[in-house]
């Protein structure tokens, strides 16, 4: 007869499973060398250096918090370790969701910056301030709903494993 597995090394073994997914997923953005220093992105006329970790979480944090609403919704939300690892992995997806958020509208306001040569050099008109890319309010308003979605999701099983510590309500 075999033996069951302990509930804190069956976790251990789906964050595993998350992890490795995760680093198959992003392996061909990081050309399979995770030892990398830098990432380096051409967006535009702008040129972006990330550390390959600021892919990785990102990617990790998405595929654990649906892994884990697949598990605790199919569990009925009975178990207190998935319950606890969803929850965990869920509040930590939408902290990753706000950060985006304040650097999407950053973007969308402008971080401020200096003007050469400046404006009162250029003896009379000002040259016409380049207008924001139109996508960026619409990410923007993208990751809010992802936000809210994402809190709603936490709400409901939070709901719903209370009622399930505490018994059928009369």
């Amino acid at each position: 007869m075999s033996r069951p597995l302990h509930p804190f090394l069956r976790e251990l073994l789906w964050l595993t499973a998350a992890a490795v997914v995760t680093l198959i997923l992003c392996g061909p953005l990081l050309s399979w060398n995770f030892r990398v220093h830098t990432v380096d992105l051409h967006v535009y006329d702008t040129y972006f250096v990330l550390a390959p970790v600021h892919f990785l979480i990102p990617v990790f944090l998405f595929l654990t918090f649906f892994l884990y609403l697949v598990r605790v919704v199919r569990q009925g939300f009975r178990r207190s370790l998935p319950n606890r690892l969803f929850l965990l992995s869920g509040l930590l997806f939408l902290l990753l969701l706000l950060l985006a958020q304040k650097e999407f509208l950053l973007l969308m306001w402008g971080t401020g910056g200096t003007v050469y040569p400046p404006l009162s050099g250029l003896g009379g008109t000002a040259p016409e301030p380049p207008e924001a890319d139109p996508s960026i309010p619409a990410i923007s308003n993208g990751l809010i709903v992802a936000q809210l979605l994402v809190a709603g999701v936490l709400w409901y099983a939070a709901y719903r494993w209370g009622r399930n510590a505490r018994g059928p309500v009369r």
